[in-house]
């Protein structure tokens, strides 16, 4: 019984490794197309003015720690009546941040080529962005990252 367990032992270490090394190979094939994060982040940082206060994910705080950042989340959450009671219309909370540029994405669910949005908040967001003169001022567009629209307003 012990005469085919080496054998056996022998085989699945070999397994184990081919399959680590053809893991490998992928990622490294993946970073080679992947963006840097600092250089997506440059790209966005070139349409917004200095001492701006920013509206965007959290994720992208890490490369504009320098500016007046604020967080989708707060809106977001305190537009819905399961996190804010009563909730704060879509409208309200965007004036409570007043901020300088928003950058949308396409994980905020806002569709950056414009299509009609299904999300009432999604809507009413793309709403308060015409409504308060927010103009889009670029789409950067990255394979990494995705589709980052940034609007500012006219004050």
């Amino acid at each position: 019984m012990r005469r085919w367990l080496r054998p056996a032992l022998l085989a699945l270490l070999l397994v184990v490794t081919a399959e680590g090394v053809t893991r490998i190979v992928a990622l490294e094939r993946a970073a080679s197309t992947t963006t840097p994060y600092r250089d997506f982040i440059a790209q966005v940082r070139a349409y917004i003015p200095p001492g701006s206060r920013v509206l965007g994910l959290q994720h992208y705080w890490f490369g504009l720690d320098d500016l007046d950042y604020r967080t989708w989340t707060v809106p977001l959450l305190q537009a819905d009546p399961r996190h804010w009671s009563p909730p704060l219309s879509m409208a309200q909370a965007l004036d409570n941040i007043a901020p300088d540029v928003v950058l949308i994405d396409s994980r905020i669910g806002i569709n950056v080529d414009g299509e009609p949005a299904t999300d009432t908040r999604a809507r009413d967001t793309r709403e308060w962005l015409d409504r308060r003169g927010y103009k889009r001022v670029a789409v950067v567009r990255d394979l990494t990252y995705g589709d980052m629209a940034i609007y500012q307003v006219r004050r």
